[in-house]
């Protein structure tokens, strides 16, 4: 089993894959998704992880997760309507995110104008939840959250990085998206807010200390001579 989750965009059998992650269950994958959707694969996805230990996270030896059928599938229709309903939201609530989402949704209306489905393999994904029932009450949630408009009910988007809790990294088959203003954009602030390394922090320290106990010294001499 792979450790990244995939969206790729599938036709007569062929499949590209244009966005990739780790780390994350990006929110803007989760824009095009709705309740029937999820509980649609939920029977799949109780055969298939029937064979994970998630306390420790691993498949059983002798049994392997079908992705086929654990994978979700996203009709052009069901795509629309629901970037739609995702997209007021973010323009009223999550707008420095606007301008990538927008991208991301162009992307995705340009391959599927050729024909063909989104398909969303989030398999590695649910194995590193606490339990299959934990991620499904966490994706629901969000879900609602969406579809009600509710930006506090939100947890899966961290605005300081809009690449790994939105898009998703752009695949080596998605070399155009890489190459938008905003996907770069986004790609410098995931890294902008680290803390810099001071080499000098210490000496700094240091010196801060020596000039706080000096000013106490200061202050206890002028006290005694008051007296």
């Amino acid at each position: 089993m792979t450790n990244e989750i995939f969206l790729s965009i599938t036709k007569d059998n062929s499949s590209i894959t244009l966005f990739e992650e780790r780390l994350f269950l990006p929110f803007f994958w989760i824009c095009l998704l709705d309740h029937e959707m999820i509980s649609s694969r939920v029977p799949h996805w109780e055969q298939a992880y029937r064979y994970i230990d998630f306390e420790e996270k691993y498949v059983r030896d002798d049994e392997s997760i079908d992705n086929t059928t654990c994978i979700i599938t996203i009709s052009k229709e069901k795509f629309h309507t629901n970037a739609t309903i995702a997209r007021g939201m973010i323009e009223k609530q999550l707008n420095p995110a606007l301008p990538l989402y927008d991208g991301f949704i162009a992307c995705l209306e340009s391959h599927l104008s050729l024909g063909g489905v989104i398909n969303l393999d989030i398999v590695y994904y649910i194995c590193c939840c606490e339990s299959l029932q934990d991620f499904i009450k966490s994706i629901n949630r969000e879900i609602t959250s969406i579809k009600k408009q509710n930006i506090y009910g939100i947890s899966y988007l961290d605005p300081v990085d809009l690449i790994g809790s939105g898009t998703g990294t752009a695949s080596i088959d998605n070399k155009d998206f890489k190459e938008l203003n905003t996907y770069k954009q986004a790609d410098d602030n995931r890294y902008r807010d680290e803390p810099v390394h001071d080499p000098n922090l210490r000496q700094k320290n240091i010196r801060s200390l020596i000039y706080f106990f000096i000013s106490l010294i200061i202050v206890a001499i002028l006290l005694f001579i008051n007296r």
